[in-house]
């Protein structure tokens, strides 16, 4: 495990990821991507918006609700998390690795 945390800490370039749900799994993945070196947690997703957001303010980040891919663009190139109702929207995103 030490083997591992230091390559993540060692990562040239972050992984960045996309959630899509926030249940109980999801919420878990928000957390752990918060606290892991190397990886980047860009966009967070759920059906529920209230559960997306709840989720995004758990990260003590800034974020910004979003409802299309250019906003989803402009909120991650701006550094801020971006949170939206659609997973699929996540999906398209270019910015985003996993």
């Amino acid at each position: 495990m030490v083997d591992l945390l230091n390559k993540l800490k060692s990562l040239q370039k972050h992984i960045k990821v996309a959630i899509i749900g926030t249940g109980s799994a999801g919420k878990g993945l928000v957390y752990q991507c918060s606290i892991t070196p190397g990886i980047d947690c860009l966009a967070i997703s759920d059906i529920k918006i209230d559960k997306a957001i709840t989720a995004a303010d758990l990260t003590g980040r800034e974020y910004r609700v979003v409802d299309n891919l250019n906003d989803l663009h402009d909120t991650i190139r701006k550094g801020l998390l971006a949170v939206c109702e659609d997973g699929a929207l996540l999906a398209q995103c270019e910015l985003i690795d996993a």
